[in-house]
């Protein structure tokens, strides 16, 4: 009998002993994490390493582009890094099963040494103590460290200003080589569910890349880096009423200073105004533009083109002015310049009329009064310049041969100019706008 009592007490305590067994777990309260955070970081080293090699997982939020600027080759961006890590030191298990998250800093976690290796201000790792780190039961940490960052961006000035620049971000390990931190990327490496455009460049694309290289052929150890590249085209209607649009309308000036008459007196001052105003762009465009050699832009030579031929155009207009005022109007030019008009200049510029495919018209000898080139000489001292000059085509279209005067290949020599110059920049204008336009 005895022994059955001690049976049934037994079988009543492994009754309630189960009971408690199941019990829920206890509600979130102060005081509860306060126990958890006692329990992880009870002996918890923030500078010793979670393992052997750890596995660090990175993507770019980036919130906006400030500033690319071309001339520093700089580009600022703001955003934050998502870093995402597992440390076993730091799970717990289902007796704190409330609390399925919790909220720590640098000062007691430790955090992966990482810097941007092309920032052009200082090369420092992340580091942020008011920074948060959320730390989940399973041992993930997950650290958003953010900011301004610039840094530096070749940029390529071909089709500047309408020009596509390609800009990274480069992350690398402080110190931890590639055998105790490997770097990667988490599913998405760019997130742009919060960027703002900016009002010069737009955002075309993204791209991330990852590599392992030495940093020095004298370390045999290697380091893992990451690269957030940016695809930035220039937003082009300012520079196009701005630069582009008055620079053409410029080029259109050297052609029509051929086009005033001897007489006015202007011809030279409009083309020097012409020259010193391209020499101010190319001035304010070499401005914007980094001082580099390893590529030029299109604009820039398309402006040394025209600031050259303006330049010629000033030393023609000198002289063609010199052969209309500086001759006497009984002085003959030389065979050679009336050979040079007749059989080139005179069909070139269609001189009154006359093409590449007409022929020379020749008087009949029994017609009219043939003059000589004396009576003509004769007669100059009563005749104007243009009356004499009438006189000498007669003698030339009874021989079949025309005789021009200075002012005539003056005026000839003129329309030569303005059509070469018409086909110069007309031709220099439109390769230039299909190369930037194929940009």
């Amino acid at each position: 009998m005895l022994f059955g009592v001690i049976l049934c007490l037994l079988f009543v305590g492994s009754a309630s002993s189960g009971g408690g067994g199941t019990t829920e777990p206890e509600n979130y309260s102060i005081n509860l994490e306060t126990r958890l955070r006692s329990m992880l970081f009870n002996g918890y080293e923030p500078l010793q390493r979670p393992s052997e090699n750890i596995q660090v997982n990175i993507s770019l939020n980036l919130i906006t582009v400030n500033n690319l600027e071309i001339k520093d080759q700089k580009l600022s961006t703001s955003g934050f890094f998502q870093m995402q890590w597992t440390d076993s030191r730091l799970e717990w298990n289902s007796t704190y099963g409330n609390i399925r998250f919790m909220f720590s800093t640098e000062t007691y976690v430790w955090t992966p040494k990482i810097a941007i290796e092309n920032s052009v201000n200082d090369l420092e790792v992340f580091s942020d103590e008011n920074s948060l780190i959320r730390l989940i039961s399973t041992g993930k940490a997950l650290w958003t460290p953010g900011g301004v960052f610039e840094t530096s961006c070749d940029a390529d000035v071909t089709y500047y200003p309408l020009d596509t620049q390609e800009c990274s971000i480069t992350l690398t390990t402080w110190a931890y080589t590639s055998n105790e931190i490997t770097l990667g990327f988490l599913n998405t490496s760019f997130m742009l569910d919060n960027y703002q455009e900016n009002g010069e460049w737009e955002l075309v694309g993204t791209s991330s890349s990852r590599e392992s290289a030495q940093r020095s052929k004298e370390e045999s150890y290697t380091y893992d880096r990451l690269r957030f590249t940016m695809k930035l085209k220039r937003r082009p209607l300012y520079h196009i009423l701005n630069t582009i649009f008055p620079v053409i309308l410029m080029s259109c000036l050297i052609v029509f200073v051929f086009k005033l008459p001897p007489e006015s007196g202007e011809r030279v001052g409009m083309s020097l105004t012409v020259l010193l105003a391209y020499a101010v762009y190319l001035t304010l465009i070499a401005d914007n533009i980094p001082r580099t050699s390893t590529s030029a832009s299109i604009l820039s030579s398309y402006l040394t083109i025209i600031l050259m031929l303006s330049t010629l155009s000033v030393v023609f207009t000198i002289v063609v002015l010199d052969i209309y005022f500086n001759h006497a109007d009984d002085e003959t030019p030389p065979s050679w310049l009336q050979n040079l008009t007749r059989h080139f200049l005179v069909k070139v510029t269609c001189w009154k009329g006359v093409t590449c495919c007409s022929k020379p018209k020749v008087s009949p000898g029994g017609d009219g009064e043939i003059l000589t080139l004396n009576e003509i000489t004769e007669k100059s001292e009563t005749k104007d310049k243009w009356a004499l000059d009438d006189e000498r085509s007669k003698v030339a279209e009874g021989v079949g041969i025309k005789f021009f005067s200075w002012k005539e290949v003056a005026l000839i020599l003129d329309r030569f100019f303005m059509h070469t110059f018409i086909f110069l920049v007309a031709s220099s204008t439109v390769i230039c706008m299909i190369i930037l336009s194929s940009a």
